[in-house]
């Protein structure tokens, strides 16, 4: 698979989505606990409905293919602002962690089962998907090549890639890629940017997260201290956030009056520089919440929405639209970016046949993480530019068109293949 994506997309399916429904997709599954959804009724639902419903399940499509669907490489094709894997080749095993010692094929697999990965690398640890290799059943071994668009088409070099005789392959493409909001900080910053902007460097420049930066795998121990370091400062930081909801109002957050000042306290390399931060931060809510005459505890509430997901990528600053429904001159050098990428292929020499088998798009607009501004704009340019290179013309669904388009979206929702083909 390409993909070419602001995100990885290649977390485990959380905790609420059975191992066994990466088998066997199409049967009705019982959630094995809160899938952290706005319509609690999560029974009888297949794999594709229970990632749909799931808050994270945009970013957990990519590992049932590998575990269960003949999948084995992923390149990730992605932005230099992007940085949940760094550039490189990363090797590692996906399968299922269950209690039971026995499990000889997927049909041996409780309903409790889950999946996970053995990268010890702080993409999985911050979700808890990572356990030891040999307490995984049933694991597949996931080969994912990160790079960069510009770094490919410059490469003199292929990437080395074994046993990939021109094999068949998919272009994902996720529109994100050419101009990615991150939504929880997205909420955040149209409340108050000055208030958004503190928050992110108070949770972000952290004495673990520093740590480990551009580490493509931790050890053991490095796993295990960075993974409960987080747990723990999340834990300080809510606590913080709820008891400066819970002042009177009108009360003034004098951060010295709180004991979690001194645990915070302990996650900074420079202390003065963390405490300022958070000194400011709580000045800058006051001062918002009196101006706007707003109740603090709504901006609290986004704020601890936001902090499991305050590191997702986003183009805020380096790339902001010109103007509303108007597609800037950015995006259109992206998209050409992506299409000499493609045509070029000399960083993946002779891996894959010319033409993929499936190509598949995600528009990723109601999720929040492409405006809805520009992407049906967006949508137009780059299936353009798909038609251009692996039809060669622009007829766009002529009947000389060697593309099918389904769209499955909106008033097209639960179009399909069978769909399209049953009609032909």
């Amino acid at each position: 698979m390409l993909h070419w994506d602001s995100h990885p997309d290649l977390a485990c399916p959380n905790e609420g989505i059975p191992a066994a429904a990466c088998f066997m997709p199409r049967k009705d599954w019982r959630s094995n606990r809160s899938l952290d959804t706005v319509n609690e009724n999560v029974e009888g639902k297949n794999l594709y409905d229970m990632l749909d419903m799931s808050q994270g399940g945009i970013a957990e499509w990519i590992l049932p293919l590998i575990l269960a669907g003949g999948l084995v490489r992923v390149f990730w094709i992605k932005n230099n602002f992007c940085k949940q894997f760094e550039r490189g080749q990363y090797n590692y095993q996906v399968g299922v962690e269950c209690e039971s010692v026995s499990i000889d094929s997927f049909l041996d697999l409780p309903e409790d089962a889950v999946v996970k990965s053995s990268l010890a690398h702080p993409y999985y640890i911050d979700d808890n998907s990572y356990i030891q290799e040999d307490l995984l059943h049933l694991k597949k071994s996931v080969e994912l090549f990160v790079l960069e668009a510009d770094e490919a088409i410059d490469t003199e070099t292929p990437l080395e890639v074994e046993d990939a005789e021109k094999s068949d392959w998919i272009l994902d493409v996720c529109l994100d890629y050419f101009f990615c909001n991150n939504p929880f900080v997205d909420d955040l910053r149209k409340i108050s940017e000055d208030t958004c902007n503190l928050f992110i460097k108070a949770v972000t420049n952290v004495t673990f997260r520093e740590e480990v930066e551009g580490m493509k795998c931790l050890s053991t121990p490095q796993a295990i201290c960075y993974a409960q370091s987080q747990v723990e400062f999340h834990e300080v930081v809510r606590s913080l956030l709820e008891k400066v909801r819970d002042l009177a109002i009108g009360a003034e957050p004098n951060l010295s009056n709180f004991e979690e000042a001194d645990k915070l306290a302990l996650y900074y390399t420079d202390v003065s520089e963390g405490m300022r931060c958070w000194i400011d931060l709580l000045g800058h809510m006051t001062d918002y919440c009196t101006k706007q005459a707003s109740p603090i505890d709504k901006l609290i509430s986004i704020m601890i929405n936001a902090l499991p997901n305050i590191a997702l990528p986003s183009e805020y600053d380096s790339c902001k639209l010109e103007e509303e429904g108007i597609m800037p001159t950015s995006l259109q050098m992206k998209v050409n970016s992506f299409g000499e990428c493609l045509r070029q292929r000399r960083w993946i020499a002779d891996t894959f046949k010319d033409v993929p088998m499936l190509i598949t798009m995600a528009r990723s607009t109601d999720d929040g993480y492409t405006p809805n501004s520009i992407v049906e704009p967006l949508q137009e340019m780059v299936l353009d530019e798909i038609h251009s290179i692996y039809c060669g013309c622009a007829c766009r669904n002529g009947k000389d068109c060697k593309l099918n388009v389904v769209l499955d979206y909106g008033e097209f929702e639960g179009s399909s293949l069978e769909e399209l083909y049953d009609k032909d």
